[in-house]
This record gives structure tokens, C-alpha cells and sequence, in this order.
């Protein structure tokens, strides 16, 4: 895993201050959800530089970390427009202490932003940190329904309210769809042999296998 170089003690210092922004309470955006996110980023990163793609390391790292830092937290009550406002708030407050340059904490900050529903993704390491938060979609099936779950029991925590296998359904595949009409291309990775999207194909067939489960067997997995 790569290190941010500064000070000998700082990667103990980074992961003690990513850990105390997350809430172990939450069953998905987490700090084990943050440090699998920062694996993904640096692995789409190994594939970019092989292919020529320029990425800024130090930036999806940081960004990956702390891209949903405070999600436990009421972001209205704390004056943020959404829960990626108030990540960079506090990635910002943390990275200020940690010494990180000014000028990597704003594209921290704005690859941040960028992981919002309807955010526009520009630079290489915004699509980055918005390829590795889905990248999950196109996984084996069992991750797919692992973390469809852990995300029902989430809202419904935070909701305070449960949440019908139904209406989780139609909500998912609403949310699946949108996604896929942002597919993000950075490498040959994305294709396969033909040409066609790897991460479409794949995350079509997990969303359909997932509607056709009956509420019986979901209710199982409660």
C-alpha cells in the first residue's frame, strides 16, 4: 500500500484520523468501506499508468479515504447542502493538521464533490474515485447482494423506519440504471474482446438477478 511521504509517524496518523470520521454503527460507509475504496482507487490507478493515463496518487488516496467521511452525521444540521459537503469539510479540517500541501487538499476536495449523485467527473482522478465507489455492481454476485443489503439496513437505521424488499427494489434498479448511463471509460480494462462494457454487461445481470430473488429468500438474508 502506498504512503503518503512526510513525517515518519504519518501514515499511523492518517489512519487513526481516517478511522475517527466513520462511524462503526453504519453497516456500509464505514472505515472498512474507506480503506476497500483507497485498494480500488490505487489498483485503477496501477491499470492508468500502465496505459499511460495520468493519475495523481496522492489525491485519489486521500480522496478515497475520506470521500465519505461524517455519512453518520446529519449534514442539513451541519449546514451542507449534501454528505459529500461535509466530507470535504472534514477532509479538509483533518488534512489541514495532518501538513498535507494546499494545493492537493483542493483536488482532494473537488474529486470529493465529484463522487455526488449528480456531480459532473472530470479530471482522471475524479473518475477514478467514481469508478471504484461502483466497481463493486460489476463484482460476483454475492458481493452485490452483500452490499445491497448492508445499504437496506443502512438507510433504514438512519431512516429510522424499514424498508420493503418492493420498494427496495424499484429504488435500486433506479439507482443502478442512472449509474449506468455514467459508464466511465479510463482503460482497455473496461472492454471486453468486442468492444462492449465489461462493467455494463456484469451489473446488468447482478441488478437482474437480484429482482428476480423472491421477497421469501431476501427476508433470509435480514
Amino acid at each position: 500500500m502506498e504512503k503518503i511521504p512526510n513525517e515518519p509517524d504519518l501514515e499511523k496518523k492518517l489512519m487513526s484520523a481516517v478511522e475517527a470520521v466513520y462511524s462503526p454503527r453504519l453497516p456500509y460507509h464505514n472505515f472498512e468501506h474507506a480503506r476497500e475504496i483507497e485498494k480500488r482507487v490505487l489498483e485503477i490507478a496501477d491499470r492508468c499508468e500502465s496505459e499511460g493515463v495520468p493519475i495523481n496518487r496522492e489525491v485519489i488516496r486521500l480522496a478515497a479515504l475520506f470521500h465519505d467521511a461524517g455519512y453518520h452525521l446529519d449534514h442539513v444540521a451541519k449546514g451542507c447542502e449534501s454528505k459529500e459537503e461535509l466530507s470535504t469539510f472534514i477532509a479538509r479540517e483533518e488534512l489541514v493538521k495532518l501538513n498535507v500541501k494546499p494545493e492537493i487538499i483542493e483536488e482532494v476536495l473537488k474529486t470529493i464533490l465529484a463522487t455526488h449523485r449528480d456531480a459532473e467527473f472530470t479530471t482522471n482522478e475524479q473518475k477514478v474515485l467514481r469508478a471504484a465507489d461502483l466497481v463493486s455492481l460489476a463484482g460476483e454476485f454475492e458481493t452485490f447482494l452483500k452490499n445491497t443489503v448492508l445499504l437496506k439496513r443502512e438507510i433504514e437505521f438512519l431512516r429510522g423506519s424499514a424498508i420493503s424488499w418492493e420498494e427496495w427494489k424499484n429504488s435500486t434498479e433506479r439507482l443502478v440504471k442512472f449509474y449506468l448511463s455514467q459508464d466511465i471509460r479510463l482503460t482497455s480494462f473496461h472492454d471486453d474482446e468486442n468492444g462492449r462494457s465489461v462493467f455494463h454487461i456484469a451489473t446488468i445481470q447482478n441488478l437482474q438477478r437480484f429482482l428476480g430473488m423472491p421477497e421469501s429468500e431476501l427476508k433470509k438474508l435480514e
